[in-house]
């Protein structure tokens, strides 16, 4: 592995020693995967053996219930590490969660925890590195609970296509009933029917599994829970 490539994509490893450095880079790689496919998932027995940086594309950190994945709690992106991984793997906290790759392009840096175990008790730096990253990741999940108390249907799905189309250089989001239902945990009924009323009012158009923005302005709106 490049150290150029780690001492741009990790603050913390400038900080470490010559030979820590040189010991990351020897056991870090990478790994590519397509939309769909599994990374991580401690109830199938595959639970995280590495802390993941994403360098491409998109994950999908979901949590799973009864086996089958739920709530969508974050989006992961490049330059994101998931912090729910970095739990399990460094610290033996057990989650029910799913990570996903969830576009076509994704790769990711693979960082094996044995070695981020013996440099956690040595490397001040990477403490407070994980520290803020626990920190941002927490304030998301919370932002998203308080959302969902404080929302009904209609505003759950808008934020969540607003959230989209942020992600995105067009208006086109590439996104089915099915894959908006799985990420809010609600029922399939009730995204079709918040997606038939703002096409309705002419704030979307529907295609087969595209939906394009067409007043993300109205989207936005108070209103919109109504």
């Amino acid at each position: 592995m490049d150290q150029t490539f780690l001492s741009e994509n990790l603050p913390f490893f400038d900080s470490l020693s010559p030979a820590d450095r040189e010991n990351v880079a020897y056991v870090s790689f990478f790994q590519r995967y397509g939309k769909g496919e599994l990374i991580s998932d401690a109830q199938a027995g595959f639970a995280c053996e590495s802390l993941i940086l994403v360098v491409g594309g998109r994950l999908k950190c979901v949590r799973v219930k009864d086996g089958k994945p739920g709530l969508r709690l974050y989006y992961l992106f490049p330059g994101d590490f998931c912090v729910l991984c970095a739990a399990e793997a460094l610290y033996g906290v057990k989650l029910d969660f799913r990570i996903i790759a969830d576009s076509d392009d994704v790769e990711i840096l693979k960082l094996p925890t044995y070695v981020f175990k013996d440099l956690k008790m040595r490397s001040k730096p990477l403490n407070e590195f994980m520290r803020r990253q626990f920190a941002d990741r927490f304030t998301d999940i919370i932002y998203l609970l308080r959302e969902r108390l404080e929302s009904n249907t209609n505003k759950m799905v808008a934020t969540l296509l607003l959230e989209l189309l942020a992600q995105t250089d067009g208006s086109v989001l590439t996104v089915t009933h099915e894959d908006i239902a799985s990420d809010l945990d609600i029922a399939r009924s009730g995204v079709s029917a918040a997606l038939k009323k703002f096409e309705e009012l002419g704030w979307i158009r529907q295609g087969r599994g595209v939906v394009e923005i067409l007043d993300s302005d109205a989207l936005a709106r108070p209103e919109v829970c109504l």
